[in-house]
């Protein structure tokens, strides 16, 4: 976190809170210079699995639409109902499901 505070021109840093947050999502030269080429949409529609934390609640499917103007976190926050993207963590489900084949199997050896 202190490393990070060095950074003070890019990223907003709380050590009370523990989170990161980018000040700017992109450089303004660099989306300008996107904005400029014209084989980049100005807007690209993603489809996602909102995945709820309850069970009873059911899978979504929802379209984001990424923009090179917005930060990619902050629309999924958006689309979550958060305030920014500080409170987003992506992770591969990958590992999350070898985590939890690992543990399941773990209960059942010690059951």
């Amino acid at each position: 976190m202190r490393a990070a505070t060095k950074l003070y021109e890019f990223l907003s840093t709380s050590e009370q809170h523990l989170w990161l947050k980018k000040k700017s999502p992109y450089p303004q030269d660099m989306t300008e210079s996107l904005v400029m080429q014209t084989s980049i949409p100005e807007c690209i529609q993603v489809s996602a699995a909102k995945i709820p934390s309850s069970m009873e609640k059911p899978i979504e499917t929802v379209t984001l639409h990424v923009s090179a103007k917005e930060y990619y976190l902050d629309i999924i926050a958006k689309e979550l109902g958060l305030e920014d993207a500080s409170y987003v963590l992506i992770s591969s489900f990958k590992n999350c499901l070898h985590s939890f084949q690992e543990l399941h199997s773990k209960i059942l050896v010690s059951a």
